[in-house]
Formats: structure tokens, C-alpha cells, sequence
């Protein structure tokens, strides 16, 4: 992994450092060298990092089996699909939707080439780098199972963790070298490359010709409210919807399903509200650099 770790930036020095450890037996405890270098492949893959996919990719093969680094693949494949799909049903807070057949080929899960446990200790991380709780939820349950042990589990979302972090630095750090620093500098026209900054904010190249929208989900970190006297940061008129998702949870843990279905239908009549009024688009205009 020297080629790799030579192209981690200081300012990721700590990614560096773990990289070195979790891509060895005893970093990864509970899994075998074959089992880690699938999940590290598979992860790469998922992070839609060529460079990074390309160079895990040569440091595995000499480890794995021909069937191994298809089967990785195939994870890969397969749960980028079914990840989309089956964190669609956990989202939309619709039970209908689970009752209609998928329709979606998906024999090589029943049929991966490998053991059913590596398969499904691959299928879990790549679900992790894709934040399908569904998914993750249902793969760790068949691990255990199978008596995998927690901290195999671990071990390979850790593994999964890394590569998605180096992946991330790896695409900021091409961002840099080519739109910030190197030959594209000075280049206007349509922006074709995005990628997070350390700071968490929106990076683009080549710089815009033009004024531009880039629209894109984001998330906000929930804040707890552990002490009696805790305001939400949510806007007063919304304070309701915490009432109402747990009116649904009652409804689930009391077998009262009047008070589910009053919470469930209150809830998205809020949630309407609140996507129309507090989401906003991400927007960048004129040159950044």
C-alpha cells in the first residue's frame, strides 16, 4: 500500500496511520487476510474513486482468489443497486412499498462464488459506504447468525470507514492539484468536477464560464434534548413533528395503532411542510479560485 499511502496529504496524516492497520490481520481482528482485502476492494469500488478502486485493487489481487476479487465486484454491483432500493422502503415511511415485489435480478447473492459469509461481510460494508441502514441492519443480523462475532462485524466497517475517507481526500486532493493549483487554474467553462474540502465545503472545476446551480441532498446533525428545559433547533412551528414521529413509535411499541396512524398521517403533512420550506438548493455562481 506504499503508492497509496504515498498520496494521502499530511493534513490526512490519521488516515494514513489507520490504512496501515486495518489492512492487516491484526488490525482487522475476527477476519482473515482474504475476507479484508475483498472488503477493502469492494469498499473502493463503492467510493466510485478509480485511482483509489485501481490501486486496492493491485495490492489485493496477489491475495485473493480469481473467484474472490469477482465475488468482490459482484458485491460491489449488487448492493450499489439494492442499497438505492431498499433504503428507498426504509425512507419513504410507506409499508405498501415493501409489499410490492422488487422486480430486480439478484441471483448472485444466492450464488456468489465465495463463502455466504464473506459475501455478507463484503455486502455489509459496501452498505455502510452507501448508508443503506436497512441493509446494514439485515447483513449484520445473518453475520451474527452465522456466529460471526461482533467485532469481525467491526472490523469490517472500520475497514469500509478508511477507504470511504481516503476516497474523499483522494478526490478533494485532484480538485486541488488540477482546478486550485496545477494547468486548469485559469480554465472557464462548465464545471465537471466536485469534491468536499476539509472544511466540509463545496469545491468545483474547472472554474465557471457562468453563473450555475448545483442541487444535491444534504443532511443536518441532530442535536439531543436531553435535559427538560431543551429547545429544538427546529423553527416553533415544526416543534410538533417531534411529537407526532413519536406518536408513531408509541403506536409501534403499545400495539396502539390509532395513535400510530394519527401520529403517521400528522407527520407527513410536516415533513411536506418542512422539505418545502427549510430545504435549499446548494448554489454557485462566478469563479471560486
Amino acid at each position: 500500500m506504499d503508492t497509496l499511502k504515498d498520496r494521502i496529504p499530511d493534513y490526512a496524516r490519521d488516515l494514513r496511520l489507520n490504512i496501515s492497520s486495518v489492512l492487516t490481520p491484526q488490525g482487522a481482528p475476527g477476519l482473515t487476510e482474504a475476507q479484508l482485502w475483498m472488503i477493502a476492494f469492494a469498499s473502493a469500488i463503492a467510493c466510485r474513486n478509480a485511482e483509489l478502486a485501481r490501486m486496492v485493487e493491485t495490492d489485493a489481487a496477489p491475495r485473493l482468489s480469481h473467484a474472490q476479487i469477482e465475488a468482490a465486484r459482484s458485491a460491489a454491483a449488487i448492493m450499489g443497486m439494492n442499497n438505492v432500493y431498499y433504503r428507498f422502503l426504509h425512507l419513504v415511511e410507506d409499508e405498501e412499498y415493501a409489499k410490492l415485489p422488487a422486480r430486480l435480478r439478484m441471483n448472485v447473492i444466492g450464488s456468489p462464488g465465495i463463502p455466504k459469509v464473506d459475501f455478507e461481510l463484503v455486502s455489509l460494508a459496501v452498505s455502510a459506504v452507501n448508508g443503506c441502514g436497512k441493509c446494514v441492519t439485515a447483513h449484520e443480523r445473518v453475520l451474527r447468525q452465522h456466529e460471526v462475532s461482533r467485532e469481525a462485524v467491526q472490523s469490517a466497517v472500520r475497514i469500509a470507514s478508511v477507504i470511504h475517507a481516503v476516497a474523499g481526500v483522494l478526490d478533494y486532493d485532484d480538485w486541488r492539484n488540477q482546478h486550485q493549483l496545477g494547468s486548469l487554474r485559469t480554465s472557464y467553462q462548465r464545471p465537471s468536477v466536485v469534491a468536499a474540502a476539509p472544511d466540509r465545503s463545496l469545491v468545483i472545476g474547472p472554474m465557471p464560464a457562468t453563473g450555475y446551480t448545483v442541487a444535491g441532498d444534504y443532511y443536518k446533525v441532530p442535536v439531543e434534548l436531553a435535559a427538560a428545559g431543551d429547545v429544538p433547533c427546529l423553527p416553533n412551528q415544526f416543534h410538533m413533528a417531534i411529537v407526532y414521529r413519536a406518536m408513531m413509535y408509541f403506536g409501534v411499541s403499545e400495539a396502539a395503532p390509532e395513535i400510530y396512524d394519527e401520529g403517521k398521517a400528522e407527520w407527513k403533512i410536516m415533513r411536506a411542510q418542512m422539505e418545502a420550506t427549510q430545504l435549499r438548493r446548494i448554489t454557485i455562481a462566478g469563479p471560486l479560485a
